[in-house]
């Protein structure tokens, strides 16, 4: 089965290809609320995306949100919060059934944004497919609910750009080995055949640079290519990250057991890929690899941490 947040990915990656509403238009209901001399609060949030919720409850806005798409699970306190569909499939007779204050949507799901609108709704669009984008998410939210959170969304802002800061000023002088990154592959068969790859998109490359890495396949046409061992000959990375996130916590076993078995998979490929020969597979299980949203930072530190171990 594919990981369900594949499909997130590749929306996500495919954002700059698609037409949307700008910033003034997914704040047009909104700015006339405000104009028209009526302070609106927002007490009632509906986030449509995991990048979203973790930035809400982040920001310290989690008893505002009121439901979230069916793909969010981090953090546990919307375990009991209803659910309003996916990027794909959303269930806009149950947001209007909820009444919220406020809609959060992200840019590659302006169409889902401008329906909401079309009853009323206040719709928030923000854009989180690159670094900068997920920062300025935060202050674009404090700003928009005011009072206290403005600070907050300017606080965490400031709070991540020094930890990347931290992070580049240690790896900016170190060679950059080749880094591929898996996205989404069968995992546990002892072998390797197609994958999805982080190919042509600034999300994954800005991460790689970042931590003192680079991407053999930032020069493809797409942002999520599928490869086959060919391609991944020919790509020869120094090192492969695998995104195993769907292997988080399975069955209850400990992470540790299910990293052997996706290392063993890389390690069936020919020697003479760098990775293989120098035994640099490494698997990243926890859930927050391929969400863009605050936790990007954890994502940023562990790989810089794979790369330049000397650093740390």
């Amino acid at each position: 089965m594919r990981r369900i947040f594949l499909f997130l990915l590749i929306g996500l990656f495919l954002s700059s290809l698609l037409t949307g509403c700008s910033r003034s238009d997914s704040l047009s209901n909104m700015e006339n609320e405000k104009g028209s001399g009526q302070k609106k609060e927002y007490l009632k949030i509906i986030s449509t995306a995991p990048s979203i919720t973790e930035t809400l409850f982040e920001m310290g806005l989690g008893s505002r949100v009121i439901a979230v798409s069916d793909y969010c699970v981090h953090p546990k306190e919307i375990e009991k919060l209803p659910k309003i569909g996916g990027l794909y499939n959303p269930n806009y007779e149950a947001v209007i059934a909820l009444k919220p204050d406020l809609v959060i949507v992200l840019k590659e799901n302006a169409e889902y944004g401008k329906r909401l609108q079309a009853f009323g709704i206040s719709v928030l669009q923000i854009n989180q497919h690159t670094i900068n984008g997920i920062f300025e998410s935060f202050r674009l939210i404090g700003s928009i609910i005011g009072g206290e959170y403005q600070k907050k969304g300017e606080d965490l802002e400031r709070s991540m750009r020094a930890r990347i800061e931290n992070v580049r000023s240690k790896t900016k002088d170190r060679k950059r080995p080749s880094v591929l990154i898996s996205i989404d592959r069968q995992r546990g068969t002892g072998q390797i055949s197609d994958v999805f790859i982080a190919g042509n998109n600034s999300y994954f490359n800005e991460i790689l640079e970042i931590a003192g890495g680079m991407n053999p396949a930032k020069e493809m046409s797409i942002a999520v290519p599928v490869v086959s061992v060919e391609g991944i000959m020919d790509l020869n990375p120094d090192v492969v990250i695998d995104l195993a996130t769907d292997w988080n916590n399975r069955l209850g076993e400990k992470n540790e057991k299910w990293i052997a078995l996706c290392q063993k998979d890389w390690m069936s490929l020919d020697s003479r890929i760098g990775a293989v020969k120098m035994e640099r597979i490494y698997a990243i299980p926890e859930d927050y690899a391929t969400v863009p949203g605050p936790r990007v930072i954890l994502l940023i530190e562990r790989i810089a941490k794979m790369l330049h171990p000397e650093c740390f």
